[in-house]
């Protein structure tokens, strides 16, 4: 009987701290608010029927800026801001790493939730109409985290697998992101295991 108590009380814990989140964090540098009475100088107008998301990963590309969000179970979302500050939807996916370099722009995206666990890695190009738009590049084998980018611009990443190890550890993986290639890596630096995003 003390589980679904406890699933109850977990549940109703992060309904609370999702709309504390949803009600006090808004990008730095951007008001969804024109009346607002703080200074405007640096910030931009967002169209109310697309509210601009709380950003995780962001990087500055196609004239504007790339924002992801990951809301683990509850799905977080690529969006683009173009330069007169309006805000659309581009991708509805958690997104885990945005990442450019002289092959493109990469935004790698997953779900580690339950029996869930995806991966997935895009590349953003401009449509005909100078829109940004993903192209799924690859399926990875599992949730990818701690996307950073090496000196030579190699992505390096690990992925969680699913699998446990002979001590029952959690297996992760080192992947690399070279040119639009995915292969396992060869040499990430210890990391720290990133656990489910919900």
């Amino acid at each position: 009987m003390k589980q679904p108590v406890h699933l109850f009380l977990r549940a109703a814990f992060l309904v609370c701290y999702c709309s504390a989140l949803q009600a006090t964090a808004q990008p730095a540098g951007i008001a969804t608010d024109s009346s607002s009475s703080a200074p405007q100088s640096n910030m931009t107008n967002v169209p109310a029927s697309e509210p601009l998301s709380h950003p995780v990963h962001s990087l500055q590309a196609f004239g504007g800026l790339l924002i992801g969000t990951d809301r683990g179970e509850w799905i977080g979302r690529l969006q683009f801001q173009d330069q007169a500050g309006g805000v659309r939807t581009i991708l509805e996916k958690n997104v885990l790493g945005i990442v450019k370099n002289k092959d493109g722009v990469f935004v790698f995206t997953g779900l580690n939730h339950l029996s869930m666990n995806e991966g997935l890695v895009y590349v953003v190009k401009l449509d005909t109409n100078n829109i940004p738009r993903p192209e799924l590049l690859i399926r990875l084998p599992g949730f990818p985290s701690q996307v950073r980018q090496k000196p030579d611009g190699t992505i390096e990443f690990i992925v969680f697998t699913g699998g446990r190890d002979q001590q029952g550890t959690f297996v992760h993986e080192c992947f690399q992101l070279a040119g639009q290639v995915v292969s396992r890596g060869a040499g990430c630096q210890p990391l720290q295991p990133a656990g489910a995003n919900d």
